[in-house]
């Protein structure tokens, strides 16, 4: 297992930190990988607008990719 600290996360030659809210979303789906988003809204007390940029964030860094099916999806943890 591994331990991702907040300041962990570089992308290129800018260094880029995740936000304490990022960072949550990121545990939440690293502990259970079919959480949805309205879940991880309700677990971190904010919109679910705000988890999609937030989601949108890790993904950029390439931390996380969804895989979605008929019946759901799930999130794979990149690194």
């Amino acid at each position: 297992m591994f331990n991702l600290n907040y300041n962990d996360i570089k992308k290129e030659d800018k260094e880029t930190r995740l936000s304490v809210n990022a960072l949550k979303v990121f545990e939440l789906i690293k502990n259970d990988a079919s959480i949805t988003r309205k879940e991880l809204a309700l677990k971190i007390n904010k919109s679910e607008r705000t988890v999609d940029r937030l989601i949108k964030e890790l993904k950029d860094l390439n931390l996380i990719e969804e895989k979605t099916s008929k019946k759901g999806g799930i999130w794979v943890i990149l690194i």
